[in-house]
């Protein structure tokens, strides 16, 4: 008698292919908390690690980050669109989900943009709107949250793209 072993995300996603959902209603699964653990963080990690882009634009004022020992520097800012600056939903959906999302976002560039925003240094990227922008990011502390950046020409879209390589 022949064993078949199936990884258990393999089967899933056939699963989800095959199930088609009426316009109106929204696609749900009543029975994940019914899931082992294991698959339950497996499934977690999968929408955890979907790379990012977050798209970056520069405003011309300038922030007052506060740093360590209360000093404050002026520093050009830049904003991140709306769109882009969600915070990743994984952070939103239950203990469990919070602290494997944690394992993997940094809450970063504080002092470069307007609001800092969690960030997965791995896989996620900024795209800059323009040249412009670039300067904001170019001279990296770790003060600041993230470390050397690298530029890098995308043969499809003109603009930058960079990611960082260190923290």
């Amino acid at each position: 008698m022949a064993v078949h072993r199936h990884n258990g995300l393999q089967c899933l996603r056939r699963l989800s292919a095959i199930i088609v959902f009426p316009d109106d209603e929204e696609p749900t699964f009543t029975k994940f908390p019914e899931l082992p653990s294991e698959i339950r963080a497996m499934i977690m990690v999968e929408a955890i690690l979907a790379p990012k882009a977050i798209t970056v634009s520069r405003t011309r004022k300038l922030v007052k980050p506060t740093g360590k020992g209360g000093q404050t520097v002026k520093l050009p800012c830049a904003t991140v669109h709306v769109l882009d600056a969600y915070d990743p939903a994984m952070l939103h959906v239950n203990k469990q989900a919070r602290q494997l999302a944690l394992k993997h976002y940094r809450y970063a560039f504080h002092g470069r943009l307007k609001k800092p925003i969690y960030f997965n240094f791995t896989i996620d990227y900024l795209q800059f709107e323009t040249g412009h922008t670039i300067p904001v990011f170019e001279a990296p502390s770790a003060r600041l949250g993230f470390g050397k950046v690298d530029r890098k020409i995308s043969p499809q879209d003109p603009a930058y793209h960079s990611r960082s390589t260190s923290v």
